[in-house]
């Protein structure tokens, strides 16, 4: 027997309409467009104009071997855009065909959406302007909203009970879910500190396996909503260490681009303004490189970025909408629980992140659009790398970066 479950949105959501030609980053640019395998062949077999055949011509390629479940790919010309993309910034291939010609990936970038148990979810990733001008727009911080629409997701009421069966503590998700986001928006506590607090829970969530258990540790965590002094005083007791989240974030992306051009140009403007803003020098010592960072002009930076009255906000949403899309903190697979601490260290390294790129490349300036830009490109170029925010992970295990006494330095970026 199917399930109907509930359908929810961050409230933003139901807002979002594309820019198209308006928008300042196509998302037609500087991306791998996989296709599934009936979409190439009804791609590879259109008929239409001599110069729309022209362009179909070499716009396609096969995937051999591949683990994923895309059968090509969408090639990008080479400047990086879509072969479909017109001089006015719109999709040849849609105006021609109609919008059912375009593939799921095209359909669906921005939006994003997911399944729980309980509910179907549905949020923006931060790789769009429009996005982002969307949680730029909601000082007030964001809430998850029930949709009014005539479409259900259904499940199999039998694969949900196995699912419940194999991880209990699904029995709760939508109220793990509510806590997790309640300390992020707990503006009693400065933001670094709501995400050590989100730590302290995770760690305490790992350790419950069974319904009973997880409802003794929402019962005890609920005083984390509140303003609390002995909890005030324990976070201030955490030392801090700005130049660690340097380090680890800043410097494989600097090594990587010393290396490997760049074909996107939003990123690689970017890129080079953070070298000049953090006077970023690269020294050869003993047949290696080694990246020197002025961390004075960091500091400054960073006193700089905590003065914008946009930024504490804007990064209390931005990691709320990472919560929903990565399903924090009860993300299972079909074999496995979920690893509620991997899924913090998952969040805290996009923390990081956004937040030591910000901090570089808005050191000279004040704009909010300056910081739309940054946060459109960081998403693009590294949080989308899903092998760099692997590597990145993998760091802080094999460097024994990863407990919360660590991590709780590098928050303080």
């Amino acid at each position: 027997m199917d399930i109907k479950l509930k359908h929810v949105a961050l409230d933003y959501f139901p807002e979002f309409k594309c820019l198209c030609d308006k928008c300042n980053y196509t998302c037609c640019y500087s991306w791998k467009v996989g296709i599934y395998r009936n979409e190439y062949m009804k791609l590879k077999n259109l008929r239409g104009t001599p110069e729309m055949r022209a362009t179909m011509r070499g716009a396609l390629a096969r995937w051999k071997d591949t683990d994923t479940n895309f059968y090509g790919e969408i090639k990008m010309n080479k400047g990086g855009f879509c072969p479909f993309l017109n001089d006015d910034k719109m999709c040849s291939l849609q105006m021609e065909y109609g919008y059912n010609i375009l593939s799921k990936v095209c359909k669906q970038f921005p939006r994003m959406n997911s399944a729980s148990p309980v509910q179907y979810e549905e949020y923006c990733t931060l790789g769009c302007e429009q996005t982002v001008n969307l949680l730029l727009a909601r000082p007030q911080g964001l809430r998850i909203v029930e949709l009014d629409t005539d479409q259900f997701y259904k499940v199999d009421s039998e694969e949900v009970s196995l699912c419940l069966e194999r991880e209990p503590r699904l029995h709760y998700y939508k109220e793990c879910q509510t806590l997790f986001i309640g300390i992020l928006q707990n503006r009693h506590y400065s933001l670094p500190h709501r995400m050590v607090l989100m730590g302290l829970a995770a760690r305490d969530l790992d350790k419950a396996s069974t319904k009973e258990e997880t409802l003794a540790f929402l019962q005890k965590s609920l005083s984390l909503l509140k303003a609390d002094n002995q909890i005030e005083q324990m976070l201030e007791s955490f030392p801090t260490n700005p130049m660690a989240a340097v380090q680890v974030s800043l410097f494989p992306i600097f090594m990587t681009n010393q290396t490997e051009s760049t074909n996107n140009k939003y990123f690689s403007k970017m890129f080079e303004d953070i070298k000049k803003n953090l006077a970023v020098k690269y020294i050869q010592k003993d047949g290696s490189t080694e990246i020197k960072i002025d961390p004075e002009k960091y500091l400054q930076a960073k006193e700089h970025f905590d003065s914008l009255d946009y930024v504490d906000y804007l990064m209390e949403n931005i990691m709320v909408n990472l919560l929903m899309l990565n399903q924090f903190p009860l993300y299972s697979t079909e074999k496995n629980k979920a690893d509620v601490w991997g899924g913090y260290l998952e969040m805290c390294v996009g923390y990081i992140m956004f937040r030591v790129l910000g901090t570089a490349y808005m050191a000279d300036k004040f704009l909010p659009k300056d910081m739309v830009h940054c946060v459109v490109c960081g998403a693009r170029n590294v949080f989308h790398n899903k092998e760099q925010l692997d590597n990145l992970i993998t760091m802080l295990k094999t460097t024994e970066k990863d407990n919360l006494g660590q991590i709780a330095q590098m928050l303080s970026c």
